[in-house]
């Protein structure tokens, strides 16, 4: 349901977009990322929320990355992996609030 960030920062999202958001970032991910795991668990066990509140300058800055590369993959399939497409937009509005978030951060 949300992804904390450094100084009270907390992006807020239904459960269905943080495992949507979640489950997107574990296929553009790479193997090697500090994040890659902390995602996986995410998917995995179905957990709502990233703790990043003391993740570091290198960690944000991969995270921002991979936030692009998300919605790049979003524009790309225009919501065609979307059992109900109507959600596609809202979900890409999600996406913008924790690009903001991130981008103060």
């Amino acid at each position: 349901m949300a992804i904390l960030l450094a100084g009270s920062k907390v992006w807020n999202a239904a459960n269905w977009v943080s495992r949507t958001f979640f489950r997107d970032a574990s296929e553009v991910v790479g193997d090697q990322s500090p994040l890659a795991e902390r995602i996986r668990v995410c998917v995995d066990a179905q957990l709502d929320t990233l703790d990043l509140e003391t993740a570091s300058r290198a960690e944000l800055d991969e995270m921002r990355g991979l936030l692009e590369k998300v919605i790049a993959l979003n524009v790309r399939r225009n919501g065609a992996n979307f059992a109900v497409p109507s959600m596609f937009p809202t979900y890409q509005q999600k996406l913008g609030e924790l690009r903001e978030l991130l981008a103060t951060t």
